[in-house]
């Protein structure tokens, strides 16, 4: 069973939904009253959108008080799938655990150094992770780990925008995120070797910005939720000022992200765009409005995109190397030359 999971700074992301990368840390006493409770290695773990970590390019190294939240995250996540698609074994031990792919991601300029780091941290030497999720008991081995591309998996995700624009000869996949916006300069499908990196500058530099003019402006300290909810166009019931100036600020915020785009030598305005992650979604509007985008570009409207990306890519390796294994068994099992000639003596 493939067990994807996208583990942003701002959101974690499985196909089937999402939820905060934030962790609320109860130590080993199970709190009574709530649900959404990890219990893993004697202490309990709880999601809290209000405890977001703080950027982490390598999801390996977290550490709060002996603990690493990605990981936590990453089994919350695992155990969310497999409720999703009623894929729990209930019959599994810890002797006997139910094994798994995890399919997982880094940005484009990091996968060659950290590939192999995050496969040997997860595969945890391939011992059983015994965890419980809402009161039901978890016996997993994680047999394999494959880690791809952030970013490029959008193009294995099946997705109707990203088909509009699949054949064009170059296109930019621009993955606005929490903390970074990460981009990809395809040609001819495939990751040119150069123009692929990471612009400082994501969802939260806006969010903090947006919090500050308000209560500068306007005495109100408005909340991260109701910032999206404007943004997504959804009544929040607040005053028509406040709305104005969160709707004006993200606009300015818009236009200086595909400024330091274009200081990146992007042309983002000549080439198209596949603009995904949690800011495509939140920006779509002011991106569009500001007049600097190739007219054929496209914003992807699923959030767990890479999620299914990394899952699909995974299925794929996994086929190819049971292809490429049972093509060298039938080889072994085939006559040498020199057999087959003695045969028609």
């Amino acid at each position: 069973f493939v067990c994807a999971v996208d583990q942003g700074n701002r959101l974690t992301k499985y196909p089937e939904g999402s939820f905060a990368t934030g962790i609320f840390f109860y130590g080993n006493k199970k709190p009574a009253t709530r649900n959404d409770v990890l219990g893993y290695n004697g202490n309990y773990f709880g999601l809290d959108a209000g405890k977001r970590i703080p950027y982490v390019e390598d999801k390996t190294e977290d550490d709060l008080n002996g603990q690493n939240r990605f990981l936590i995250l990453t089994l919350i996540a695992i155990a969310k799938q497999l409720e999703a698609e009623d894929a729990y074994i209930e019959e599994a031990t810890f002797d006997q655990p139910m094994k798994i792919v995890l399919a997982i991601g880094t940005p484009p300029g990091h996968i060659e150094r950290l590939k192999s780091k995050y496969s040997k941290y997860f595969k945890n030497g391939k011992n059983t992770y015994a965890f419980t999720w809402n009161d039901k008991q978890y016996y997993i081995r994680i047999a394999n780990v494959f880690v791809g591309s952030q970013g490029y998996a959008v193009m294995m995700a099946q997705l109707p925008e990203v088909e509009k624009v699949r054949n064009y000869p170059e296109l930019y996949i621009i993955d606005i995120g929490g903390y970074t916006t990460d981009y990809i300069h395809l040609i001819d499908s495939s990751v040119s070797e150069s123009g692929n990196n990471s612009v400082p500058y994501g969802v939260n530099d806006m969010i903090n910005g947006i919090q500050s003019e308000v209560s500068r402006r306007h005495a109100f300290n408005i909340t991260e939720s109701a910032i999206e909810a404007i943004l997504l166009g959804k009544d929040t019931g607040l005053n028509d000022d406040i709305v104005d100036e969160v709707k004006n600020q993200a606009e300015e915020y818009a236009i200086n992200l595909i400024g330091k785009l274009n200081e990146k030598k992007l042309g983002v305005y000549g080439v198209p765009c596949i603009f995904m992650g949690g800011g495509s979604l939140l920006f779509h509007e002011q991106l569009v409005r500001s007049n600097k985008l190739n007219k054929h570009s496209v914003f992807v409207q699923d959030i767990t995109a890479n999620a299914k990306g990394y899952r699909n890519m995974a299925l794929l390796a996994l086929k190819d190397s049971m292809s490429a294994k049972a093509a060298k068994s039938q080889g072994s099992l085939a006559p040498s030359p020199a057999v087959q000639q003695k045969g028609g003596d």
